[in-house]
């Protein structure tokens, strides 16, 4: 068994959104506290969903992602964990022409 991070606790203000990234060999599990968030997925960020409180998101390591706090008024809570000890973001910049634009800015933890 893998060591993990320790959980993170992200609060993200109304409106913030992240650039597609993914977290190489790391898988990732969120934990929705509070808010609604969405998620897009895929190689374009094609897949969308949406996660509300008690839903948990588990995303494959490789896997091309976006996370968005869907409300434009109300910050969204979730844990964060990660199947690795140092945590990993490959940030896709070539991908914002499909990413969802944020309407605040957003720093991912």
């Amino acid at each position: 068994m893998r060591p993990a991070c320790p959980p993170v606790r992200s609060t993200v203000r109304p409106g913030a959104a992240t650039g597609a990234h993914h977290h190489g060999d790391q898988e990732t599990v969120l934990y929705v506290i509070s808010g609604t968030v969405r998620y897009r997925w895929g190689d374009r960020l094609e897949n969308v969903a949406e996660a509300g409180p008690g839903d948990f998101v588990f995303i494959p390591a490789h896997v091309v992602h976006q996370e968005i706090n869907a409300s434009p008024e109300l910050e969204t809570v979730w844990a964060v964990v990660r199947s690795g000890v140092d945590p990993i973001v490959v940030n896709l910049p070539e991908l914002d022409e499909y990413t969802e634009p944020a309407a605040v800015d957003y720093a991912h933890p």
